[in-house]
């Protein structure tokens, strides 16, 4: 171990989830002493009971968890590294084309037998998987594999602590709901500097592009201490990112809290179509929602029933903003219109099959939004399209408007507690479902405290956390955790979420109702495609 540990938190370890379940929304929702459980070691397959624990079998680190090892690229010179951190063990495997000087007719025996030293690799990390203990006790988990992430070849992740200690971690986040804003704030930012002495800042941005775009002129300034942390990120601006090296990892897949989630679903596997490759940690599960003050009879149930609506006793009571929640209303119509993922099923391409339906199809989309164009509400001032989706949320608290689309789940409940909406709203999902997609936190490749960033990454995960998160008083989000991992599934964590559940206001959608009608995202190829020609074809259409 390298350096000292944090000192131990000053409170007293928190309770059970058992307990937890029947707080009060302004107590603390810690955990408790809970069982540790221990990971077994894979070969055997299988779970055994320890101190009346439970066993956690490991994800196996072969190439599909372990994420892509050897990358073989054409050009003038090829680097591939394989490090294997934890183990100590690099390989670096340099091509250069025939012109520099290296026989290049050996590169199949080169990635050969790289490729064999992989394999080897990968047994060792599985052997090395043996009796790990995975503990709820924020200053006693561990990395779950011998994986590590790059730059912390032998650090355990005690060490990963120690040198976040201390450190500051400026958190760019999306600043347009107080709700979330509280819940960093008073929440988290508290936690993780009892916890671990680490100085949490929110920066409350309007877009997550300008962190983009910070990021990137520090990369390109060769700032190494870059002013942005984490980041609340998905979609578009993490594919941005990702292609342009502008993010920090594998790392995500490598933390402690990792065994929470099932790093190979496709809902954490995929952002919006892109491979999250361990570059983000999952933050939330979105489902959207329709958010009305009609009544059953009244309200529509579908796409083509809004159309009606809004065009027939709706006029003037619907408008939604420029923004991404906006968006999201965009692409319903899409969905509608032109089709979802199952028809759009690879990333668009340039003169190629998918824009050739593309372009067949989305003019469908910006016929039927300039249909109801003419009836939506106008502002005073003449604005239609409210820039940001807080002014809709505004309007429809005023009463000024009588149906919104919203990611929120719980937003409903949330307003209606607030004293914000009329005790009649409710929160709906329509009969052809409604979109929900997975957002994440990542880190940039220049961060100032990557430990401290994983740490507080790594805490954003921990179930204490997204307990907080599901409570309708706190926030009302959804989750993305593994219900079948056995170190929730076995200690009474799935009851607490439950628990949550059923104590849902009557305003927001059962889990079941939301379940049933939940709708995939397109690509985001797509999705920053729709945006550009929504603008051409409706926000400025002639």
């Amino acid at each position: 171990s390298r350096g000292r540990s944090p000192a131990p938190r000053s409170r007293n370890q928190p309770q059970g989830p058992s307990e937890m379940a029947g707080r009060a929304a302004n107590d603390e929702v810690d955990m408790g002493e809970i069982k540790n459980v221990v990971i077994d070691d894979y070969s055997k397959g299988k779970a055994s009971s320890t101190r009346g624990g439970t066993t956690l079998r490991p994800i196996a680190p072969t190439s599909a968890s372990v994420g892509p090892v050897v990358h073989v690229l054409l050009g003038l010179i090829t680097v591939v590294v394989l490090v294997c951190l934890g183990l100590g063990a690099a390989i670096y495997v340099e091509v250069k084309d025939s012109n520099g000087g290296a026989d290049c007719d050996g590169l199949a025996n080169q990635v050969s037998a790289l490729q064999d030293k992989v394999s080897q690799t990968e047994a060792s990390c599985t052997a090395a998987f043996t009796s790990e203990v995975y503990t709820f006790e924020v200053h006693k988990q561990k990395f779950p594999s011998c994986l590590r992430p790059p730059g912390y070849p032998n650090h355990a992740w005690t060490d990963i602590l120690a040198e976040a200690e201390g450190s500051t971690v400026n958190f760019y986040s999306w600043d347009g709901s107080n709700q979330t804003n509280s819940w960093i704030d008073y929440w988290l930012k508290p936690r993780v500097a009892d916890y671990f002495n680490i100085n949490l800042v929110r920066v409350g941005i309007d877009d997550t592009a300008k962190a983009v775009d910070i990021v990137r002129t520090e990369v390109n300034q060769n700032n190494a201490a870059g002013s942005v942390g984490l980041i609340w990120i998905n979609g578009d601006n993490f594919a941005v990112m990702k292609n342009e090296n502008l993010l920090y990892g594998p790392w995500a897949d490598r933390a402690p809290n990792s065994v929470s989630f099932d790093f190979l679903s496709p809902a954490i596997a995929l952002d919006k179509g892109i491979a999250t490759d361990g570059l983000e940690m999952p933050y939330n599960l979105a489902q959207s929602v329709f958010i009305t003050t009609l009544s059953q009879a009244e309200r529509p149930k579908t796409i083509p029933e809004l159309v009606d609506w809004v065009k027939g006793s709706g006029q003037g009571k619907f408008t939604y903003s420029q923004d991404f929640t906006g968006q999201l209303l965009v692409r319903f119509f899409f969905h509608e219109y032109a089709g979802g993922p199952e028809v759009f099923t690879s990333p668009y391409d340039n003169n190629g099959p998918m824009a050739a339906l593309y372009a067949q199809r989305a003019p469908l989309v910006w016929a039927k939004l300039n249909e109801i164009a003419p009836f939506l509400h106008t502002s005073a001032d003449g604005t239609k399209y409210p820039d940001e989706h807080p002014q809709v949320e505004d309007l429809f608290a005023n009463g000024d408007i009588q149906l919104d689309v919203s990611y929120g789940t719980s937003d409903a409940a949330t307003k209606i507690e607030a004293g914000l909406y009329p005790p009649t709203t409710k929160g709906y999902v329509l009969d052809s479902g409604t979109i929900s997609n997975t957002n994440f936190v990542a880190i940039p490749i220049n961060a100032a405290s990557k430990p401290g960033c994983m740490v507080v990454g790594n805490y954003i995960a921990q179930l204490e956390s997204m307990f907080s998160r599901a409570q309708p008083e706190r926030w009302g989000s959804l989750q993305s955790l593994n219900p079948k991992a056995p170190h929730i599934a076995n200690t009474g964590w799935l009851e607490a979420f439950d628990y949550v559940e059923t104590q849902s206001h009557s305003s927001t959608p059962t889990v079941e109702e939301l379940a049933a009608g939940r709708l995939g995202e397109l690509h985001v190829s797509y999705v920053i495609k729709i945006e550009e020609d929504w603008k051409a074809n409706v926000l400025n259409a002639p």
